[in-house]
């Protein structure tokens, strides 16, 4: 997440400050703004060092030591937070995975292990030659001219292959490609494996699996779907 700049304000309140309940608000609060500062890309990455130096020395200087609160009142200030409406602009209306893809998939991870239970998390940065999690895009950046995705979208799968909507969690990206959307749920390889969209019981792909063809009314749809859920999820204020 490129979470550098709160390093120093970090050590100090585990030097300083250290009780494990607020430690955990604190982190908790600084993913979710730095999971919306890298969406939104605001603030500039210039101004963080700053901003995260202001909020130690105003911790240092409080006598009634509600860091927790001084935190959220310097990182929800206009100039350091998008508003939710500007934020749900840019989640219906940026292409996203050219913009940060790396943001993007650790958001994505986010959303999913916030709805699995301890014992089904998932290291999804792990590596290893049988899995590799990546972002999918569901109507491929590159369909074949002769698919059923130029059925579905025509001439709007330039518009639609970028939206929030169209884009997922899979451990298997290559093996997926081009392939048409009823093979992209559910593939199985010669040894019984399913590798699908349906694989990895990922809770992303519920809405997805429902859909019999993946239309730009499905991709409009997840899109809004995904908006309010993800708003919902990094709401500080």
């Amino acid at each position: 997440l490129g979470i550098a700049p709160s390093y120093a304000l970090l050590l100090y309140l585990f030097a300083k400050k250290y009780d494990e309940e607020k430690l955990n608000q604190v982190l908790n609060i600084l993913e979710k703004w730095f999971i919306r500062r890298n969406i939104t890309g605001y603030p500039q990455t210039g101004g963080l060092d700053k901003l995260f130096f202001e909020i130690r020395k105003e911790i240092e200087n409080n006598e009634n030591d509600d860091y927790v609160g001084i935190i959220l009142k310097y990182l929800t200030q206009p100039k350091y937070y998008k508003s939710d409406d500007e934020f749900a602009k840019i989640l219906e209306n940026s292409d996203l995975y050219e913009d940060n893809k790396t943001a993007l998939f650790y958001l994505f991870t986010f959303l999913e292990n916030l709805k699995r239970t301890r014992e089904t998390k998932t290291d999804f940065f792990e590596k290893n030659k049988s899995k590799i999690w990546s972002i999918e895009h569901i109507l491929p950046q590159n369909p074949n001219k002769t698919s059923k995705w130029i059925e579905f979208l025509g001439n709007e799968v330039d518009t639609y292959k970028s939206k929030l909507g169209n884009l997922t969690l899979t451990a298997y990206n290559p093996k997926l490609s081009n392939k048409d959307f009823e093979d992209k749920k559910h593939i199985i390889e010669k040894n019984g494996n399913d590798i699908g969209l349906h694989s990895g019981n990922v809770r992303l792909n519920d809405f997805v699996l429902e859909c019999g063809e993946w239309t730009k009314e499905c991709i409009d749809k997840r899109t809004q779907l995904l908006k309010d859920e993800i708003i919902k999820s990094l709401k500080l204020i």
